[in-house]
């Protein structure tokens, strides 16, 4: 299916929708009018939704979908075992849905390491990449790391502790960074027990991205990449995404100063230029083929 074209002042999101598919249940994801030559599928970090990307989409003029991943926004939680493999199987559907076989993949912190699995897995259905903060990209993560994903440890979280964990990850406070906010906190005005299964799932997601191998193999990923990342992101660190980005065969470098681990929200405008380019790299490669 070719993308829908649409004028830059024309651009619109098509309601959300829901389907079930065969490994996950309930599945949600909204189409994106646009322009361009490949569509564009966004994904979202951890306990973030679809809405967290809107902006950027708006920002970026390609048509394509934002995806809520298993675990989180409307859609329903993952089957027991694989998170990872899972939301890239979710994913997959979704495009299968809405007859895109092929599209860049714009992946933020956990989406990136989702993505990075697809380009991974299934080469084929990625044109391109754009991993922004991404997760997926250190050989052994640390156990400070796995300490911070603990499901004991974010269940005990009240809604001042959420709100600061949320505060130290941003060093820019734009209008997209108070909604995302916003929604992050959600959960803990609909009761403990609401809160307490929201953090489960990003306990569950983030076990399985920390076991996951996909940082020992960027040397195959076929895809051109993007990888954009803010200077003074607190989680992962621009040294340790610099050095992932000298093992991508195709890779090309943005740091984002004054930014931290959320640019897609802090700088959506500068996010938005490198899915262009992305676009563009990936329509000139799949003409090479």
């Amino acid at each position: 299916m070719r993308p829908a074209v649409a004028p830059e002042s024309e651009q619109t999101f098509v309601g959300k929708r829901t389907f079930d598919w065969s490994r996950s249940g309930r599945v949600a994801f909204r189409v994106v009018e646009g322009r361009g030559p490949l569509p564009v599928v966004y994904l979202h970090g951890l306990g973030g939704s679809m809405a967290d990307l809107a902006s950027l989409a708006r920002r970026a003029f390609a048509a394509g979908v934002l995806v809520d991943l298993p675990g989180f926004g409307a859609s329903g939680p993952p089957l027991e075992g694989a998170p990872l493999l899972q939301a890239v199987e979710a994913v997959l559907a979704v495009l299968d849905r809405v007859g895109l076989d092929r599209a860049v993949w714009c992946g933020c912190s956990y989406g990136g390491h989702v993505a990075l699995r697809a380009a991974l897995d299934r080469p084929s259905r990625v044109a391109a990449l754009v991993l922004v903060a991404s997760g997926g990209l250190e050989r052994t993560p640390g156990p400070v790391l796995a300490a911070r994903f603990q499901e004991g440890a974010l269940a005990r979280r009240g809604p001042l502790e959420a709100a600061a964990a949320f505060d130290a990850l941003v060093s820019r406070r734009t209008q997209a960074v108070a909604r995302a906010r916003s929604r992050w906190l959600a959960p803990y005005s609909q009761g403990a027990r609401s809160a307490a299964l929201a953090w489960r799932s990003v306990a569950r997601a983030a076990a399985g991205a920390l076991a996951d191998d996909a940082a020992t193999r960027l040397e195959a990923v076929e895809a051109p990449v993007e990888l954009v990342h803010g200077a003074l992101d607190p989680l992962v660190s621009v040294e340790l995404a610099r050095e992932a980005a000298t093992r991508f065969p195709r890779a090309r470098w943005t740091v984002l100063e004054g930014t931290g681990h959320m640019p897609w929200l802090e700088d959506p405008r500068a996010v938005a230029a490198c899915v262009r380019r992305a676009v563009l790299r990936g329509d000139a490669c799949g003409k090479e083929r």
